[in-house]
């Protein structure tokens, strides 16, 4: 191994091994800087009755189920419940749609379907898809009740679907899709849920 005086130039033939003595004050490159994850702004539920989405799974049928029940959701490894109540004339699940069977009930209320409240963030938008073949009137409601707070309301065209936002929700909290009107038959449920300010 070549080693040159202090202070000299030399050249070196590519074949030897030559020191250079030590080099101050070069460090080790330690890489770029971890990049911090972006905080999730919302978060999009779907639920498809193309087949039952929920646990425990309830088959077709037209037999009507009149008690208050809970379902869950299993998403990406995170648990979603949801409450689906028609006190008077019932639900059931026809194979492509949860259908209340007449939600015109004595009290004016119908069958609703509760949603989950998920921390730190409210319930913004949701879209409602029908399957059958008349126009159905839908409300977001804060206790299941078509005469209580309803925040909004939205009429689905026969066979099709609609979306509304809801600005005043808040975090934290449950709310209530109600169905109002005879045999309505929900094919498809988009929740989308923003982060709180």
């Amino acid at each position: 191994m070549l080693q040159a005086p202090e202070g000299t130039t030399i050249t070196v033939d590519r074949n030897e091994i030559f020191d250079f003595g030590e080099i101050d004050n070069i460090e080790p490159d330690a890489g770029e800087d971890p990049v911090e994850p972006t905080p999730t702004e919302t978060k999009t539920i779907t639920l498809d009755f193309a087949s039952w989405p929920f646990t425990p799974v309830l088959g077709t049928s037209t037999t009507k189920i009149k008690t208050k029940d809970t379902y869950t959701l299993t998403v990406e490894n995170e648990s979603y419940e949801f409450e689906v109540y028609e006190p008077v004339y019932g639900y059931y699940y026809t194979g492509s749609a949860l259908r209340f069977q007449n939600a015109d009930n004595s009290d004016g209320d119908g069958g609703y379907i509760k949603f989950p409240a998920i921390e730190g963030m409210r319930l913004s938008e949701l879209t409602v898809a029908i399957t059958n073949g008349a126009n159905k009137s839908f409300s977001v409601s804060t206790d299941g009740s078509n005469k209580g707070d309803v925040l909004g309301k939205k009429t689905v065209t026969k066979g099709s679907s609609a979306t509304w936002s809801i600005s005043n929700t808040e975090p934290n909290t449950s709310y209530y899709l109600n169905s109002v009107g005879s045999k309505t038959q929900i094919g498809k449920l988009i929740l989308t849920y923003t982060k709180a300010n």
